[in-house]
């Protein structure tokens, strides 16, 4: 999942992952975090990995309340993520941690995805 706001610069946050389903009962939350962030404001850029600055509030976000859509039991692992030194922050990444979530319930129900991101932004 990758949010951006787009004509000029805003807040910015790249996650991926996979979702493994299984009938256990519960949601696992693995992340998969990478070295702390070490700022070039000489030569900013958007880089890859997840550090633990980013990593703490996306698991909030993925965490917090679930939607009427909520992911069925299994594993979702996030192993993938790009942050931008310049444009990226903590409340962005917990933005992405509900809109996750809300995204792949939404999907594993069949529900239209489109108008739950829509629903989620406004809370």
């Amino acid at each position: 999942m990758e949010l951006k706001r787009f004509f000029g610069t805003g807040p910015y946050a790249l996650v991926g992952g996979e979702f493994i389903p299984d009938r256990g009962g519960f949601l696992n939350v693995e992340l998969h975090v990478s070295a702390d962030i070490g700022a070039d404001l000489q030569a900013p850029a958007t880089r890859a990995g997840l550090p633990m600055e980013f990593a703490r509030p996306l698991l909030s976000g993925l965490l917090e309340q679930p939607s009427e859509f909520d992911v069925p039991a299994g594993v979702l692992r996030i192993d993938r993520g790009v942050y931008s030194e310049i444009s990226s922050s903590p409340r962005i990444f917990q933005t992405t941690g509900r809109l996750f979530r809300a995204v792949l319930g939404a999907m594993a129900r069949g529900a239209e995805v489109e108008s739950v991101v829509h629903q989620k932004l406004k809370e």
